[in-house]
């Protein structure tokens, strides 16, 4: 697997647990994986101590008439999903992984730095004896190595090439660079031509040189791949996306039942199951105390909230929203960072409502735990959402999720108010009306202590284990083959 994020060395966003745990489950299965990765600075300083470096490999990268040379370590540990390749090089080097952190631009030579991972890994394989049947490449960054694989020569350790896989997690991000970025590439000039696999609008795009490079294109979701081929998901890649038919599927991600399972977690004040359902009740204290926050009049639910502050995630809904939730008693405990326009507006919400909404703009692990397991009701009022993890956390944790009937989410969080066998709230304009909609009636719900319970349990009951999912990925990987 070549990727840009892997749990637990490098992570800023679901990539890296994705990964990590696909890769897990696929070793417990019986398959032999590595994962491919940058050696950003940040990953290399959070290498777990028991590291054992098992060879290293100086692979030589043509970049723009000239040689360089990369370094690719093959890492080992216990700590780690599956042994990793990770390739060192001064372009990695840096204080962050896409952003430079003092001035949250992306890093404007990032095409380049993808192209010199890929080539990296594409020199390096085969060479300590291990021969891939698979390649499973992973968004933007990952896609100049199906490409690689695909059109250029083959590794001189490979007889044959392997089987090519390429997982879209959120196809805004295409990574569209300058037709220049081809002499960076490795891969033969002539490839560069209108309507060719590679060329986009006169410039080159990463994402549709790795779907047209693939022998399958799987995205994380049933319901996204149906949503990506419509205009108004498909972020100008709709028409290459229908065109795949059966080549792209949509398997739902599973979680890390491990990290995120309130019974062993050690981010939580009382680990619970639902045989002592009770004692989430706890959690729920000691987050109102670690926040700051009253604790919300009898029968008004405290509400959460986890992710990237950005047009994705909803957050003019959420604002749009905001008063009317909070005048009418609940409490809500908010958790992210991302744009600034989002973080001043609600910054000054909490200011406005001091004692009721406890705005946190950082990246936090255990809090984000805390939120999961002391919250009763957890928020994503997605514009769009390739798969989302949060949600599941949440009926992991007991945390009824309020949703947007899409992609991952809808497939997923069941009405409670239309199916009998519900499991949240779901809405569908993406309208803030819609969604104190659906807030109101998980607020209603909540009122009905037995009825809560229930729909509480009901979640935590539900399966979503890495099994069925890495089954899934183990048949695409057998289509390849054959």
């Amino acid at each position: 697997m070549a990727s840009a994020e892997l749990h637990p060395i490098v992570k800023a966003g679901g990539l890296a647990d994705m990964v990590a745990a696909l890769a897990r489950a696929l070793g417990e299965a019986g398959a032999d994986v590595r994962c491919a990765l940058p050696g950003y600075r940040v990953a290399r300083r959070a290498l777990p101590a028991d590291v054992r470096e098992v060879a290293a490999h100086e692979v030589p990268v043509q970049v723009g008439g000239h040689s360089e040379r990369a370094r690719v370590l093959h890492l080992t540990s216990a700590e780690l999903p599956a042994p990793v390749l990770l390739v060192e090089h001064s372009a990695f080097d840096r204080a962050g992984i896409y952003d430079d952190p003092a001035t949250r631009e992306g890093y404007g030579d990032n095409g380049y730095r993808w192209a010199l991972f890929c080539r990296a890994v594409h020199g390096a394989l085969g060479r300590d004896g291990w021969i891939p049947d698979v390649v499973h490449a992973h968004d933007q960054q990952g896609a100049p190595l199906a490409a690689l694989l695909r059109w250029a020569t083959l590794p001189a350790a490979l007889a044959r090439r392997p089987g090519l896989v390429f997982t879209i997690h959120n196809v805004e991000y295409q990574g569209v660079e300058d037709a220049a970025w081809m002499a960076q590439s490795g891969l033969p000039a002539g490839l560069f031509r209108p309507l060719s696999p590679v060329e986009y609008h006169g410039r080159v795009n990463l994402l549709k040189m790795g779907i047209l490079a693939a022998d399958r294109v799987t995205t994380v979701s049933p319901r996204y791949a149906e949503e990506i081929r419509t205009p108004e998901f498909g972020a100008g890649l709709q028409d290459v996306l229908a065109g795949c038919g059966e080549r792209l599927r949509g398997i739902l991600n599973g979680i890390d039942t491990r990290t995120w399972d309130p019974a062993l977690d050690p981010h939580l004040p009382a680990r619970y199951t639902p045989v002592n359902f009770a004692d989430k009740a706890y959690n729920r204290q000691r987050l109102l105390e670690e926040c700051g926050l009253e604790r919300p009049p009898e029968g008004r639910p405290l509400f959460g909230w986890v992710g990237r502050l950005t047009s994705q995630k909803g957050v003019d809904l959420l604002l749009g929203a905001l008063d009317v939730l909070l005048r009418d008693g609940v409490s809500m405990v908010l958790l992210g960072s991302g744009e600034s326009r989002y973080e001043r507006a609600l910054d000054d919400a909490a200011r406005r409502y001091p004692g009721r909404l406890a705005v946190r703009l950082r990246f936090d692990e255990g809090l984000a735990h805390r939120i999961e397991g002391g919250s009763d009701v957890f928020l994503m009022p997605s514009r769009y959402e390739p798969c989302g993890l949060n949600q599941m956390y949440s009926l992991r944790y007991g945390t009824v999720p309020v949703v947007r009937e899409v992609g991952g989410l809808a497939d997923t969080v069941r009405d409670a108010d239309a199916d009998p066998a519900g499991n949240g709230f779901t809405f569908g304009p993406y309208h803030p009306a819609a969604l104190l909609e659906a807030a109101s009636r998980a607020v209603v719900a909540y009122a009905d202590g037995a009825r809560w319970r229930t729909l509480a349990l009901r979640g935590m009951a539900e399966d979503f284990s890495w099994e069925r999912p890495a089954r899934a990925y183990e048949a695409v990987y057998r289509e390849t083959l054959a």
